[in-house]
Order: structure tokens, then C-alpha cells, then sequence
């Protein structure tokens, strides 16, 4: 069996960015990593909106049955989008010391849950804590559940 010959139709990627570098473009990619800002969905502030709800029951949730973390309403948070897988959204809030994700299942009572899943930035991997509300439309108390093993992106 022979295999035939494929034909590159491509051009050559530095041929690509030798001539948008001439046309007085900058590189967008320093060491293989995109740079700070160059990925970041135009969604996000649409996304953001949606989430702050979730964010600040969480926040007002660790300041009072956790005040051992050290976050308050005073805490600086950064808005980052995560995903949309399906019907429930993740979005997470950096500060200097933490990530939080919130994830809410985008759904009616009684199915309209929300979680949020805390992780200490440059020392835990994956969250360390996570809290429940079962339903937010019927303002369930939150409660603490089992941290997912991995960080969603």
C-alpha cells in the first residue's frame, strides 16, 4: 500500500509572523505562554454580572463561618471567566491569597443550586473547601460539601 503525498497549504508560521511583525503588529506570546489578558473571553464582563450574586453570598457565607481565612467584604478580588459547560457556569474571583470558583446550575427551584470552591493560591492544588446552596431562589442555608478533586478551567 503506498500512502500518497500531502501537500502543505498552509503557509509556514514565521513566514505568518515575520510579515504581521513588519506590518508593525506585536507578539502575543512570550516563552510559549500567552501574555496576562491576550486569552481572555469578551464575555467575561457579561459573565461577571451573572456571577457577583453567587460571589457575594460566598463571601458573606467565609466571612462568617470561616473568619479563621481572613476574607471580608474588604478583600480585593480580580473577576476571571472559567467555563459554561451546559447549564451550570463556573466563573472564579482571585485575591492575593485565595481562588474562589462559584459554579450555579442555571435551573429553577428547587434545582437551582450553587456551589463555591475555595482554593489558597501557591499552596493548595486543588480546592480545600467547598460550601452548598441547594437551592438559591428558596435561600437554603449553605452548607459545607466535599471539595471537587481538581480545579475546573
Amino acid at each position: 500500500m503506498t500512502v500518497p503525498s500531502v501537500r502543505l497549504v498552509v503557509p509556514d508560521v514565521w513566514t505568518i509572523a515575520r510579515a504581521a511583525i513588519g506590518a508593525g503588529c506585536r507578539p502575543h506570546r512570550v516563552s510559549g505562554r500567552p501574555a496576562p489578558g491576550a486569552l481572555r473571553a469578551q464575555q467575561a464582563d457579561e459573565r461577571a454580572a451573572d456571577a457577583q450574586p453567587y460571589f457575594d453570598r460566598g463571601v458573606t457565607w467565609l466571612a462568617t463561618a470561616h473568619p479563621e481565612l481572613g476574607i471580608t467584604a474588604d478583600t480585593a478580588w480580580e473577576p476571571i471567566f472559567v467555563s459554561t459547560l451546559l447549564v451550570v457556569s463556573h466563573y472564579s474571583f482571585w485575591s492575593a491569597g485565595w481562588e474562589m470558583t462559584i459554579a450555579w446550575h442555571n435551573m429553577i427551584a428547587p434545582y437551582d443550586w450553587t456551589e463555591v470552591h475555595l482554593r489558597q493560591r501557591g499552596v493548595d492544588m486543588a480546592p480545600s473547601l467547598a460550601f452548598r446552596i441547594d437551592s438559591v431562589s428558596e435561600s437554603t442555608e449553605p452548607h459545607e460539601v466535599a471539595p471537587p478533586e481538581a480545579v475546573v478551567r
